[in-house]
Formats: structure tokens, sequence, C-alpha cells
């Protein structure tokens, strides 16, 4: 499995475009993108996976999940596949969200000061 963590502050913007090419037969592959958000940042994510004609019997997900820590910053994710190959498994996914409240709260309620919960929080996320 190969996991990508980026985090983004402070106003800025990124177009995240890449594209993850199989030309060989026979393999297994989970690519996990995972990226945070504050402080008014702002992600356009548009990852590809290119099955060519060739490489079957591929294994592969790619997932992308964002974490939105404050309400001036956006994300917008478009997956996609391009498959050339009969013989293969391949799929997409994407979510984005924020910080559960009430698991802040529950922390909150356990003597843990906000700023930490959140980072503990964003390291669960990260995990």
């Amino acid at each position: 499995m190969d996991k990508v963590i980026t985090a983004l502050i402070d106003g800025e913007e990124v177009e995240f475009t890449n594209s993850i090419q199989f030309n060989k037969a026979n393999i297994q592959s989970k690519i996990t993108y995972k990226f945070v958000l504050d402080n008014g940042a702002t992600l356009k994510a548009l990852p590809k996976v290119i099955i060519n004609k060739g490489a079957s019997n591929i294994n592969t997900h790619l997932s992308i999940k964002c974490l939105i820590l404050d309400s001036k910053s956006r994300a917008s994710v478009t997956p996609s596949l391009e498959i050339f190959e009969d013989n293969v498994k391949a799929g997409h996914g994407a979510s984005i969200g924020a910080l559960d409240k009430n698991q802040i709260y529950t922390l909150i309620k356990a003597g843990i000061k906000r700023e930490v919960a959140v980072k503990i929080l964003v390291k669960a996320f990260l995990t």
C-alpha cells in the first residue's frame, strides 16, 4: 500500500493531478492520498489510474481522503480510471469531511484541551 499525506494551510491553492500507470501484468496496488486543509486552503484533486493494454490481472484501488479543519477551506476531488485491458479489478473512492464534533466534545469532557483534541483526531485521520 502506498500512502501520500499532504497538509495545505494559510490560503494555499493546489491543483493536484497525478496519473498512475500500469504497464505490466500481475500487480496489486492500493494507493491512498490524504489531505488536511486549514485556514482557507483550497484543493482541486484529479488523480487518475491508467491500466494499459497488456497489463492484465491488475488489482488496484485509488482512495482520496480530505479532512477540512475550518469553514474557509474547500476541496474538490474527482478520481478517474482509464482501463484498456479486460482482466482487471480497479476501483476508486473519495471522501471530504470535517472533524466529528462529538469526538472533540468527548475528548474535552475527558479533560483534554480543545487544541490537543484536534491534534489527536488529525493524527488519527492520518494513521
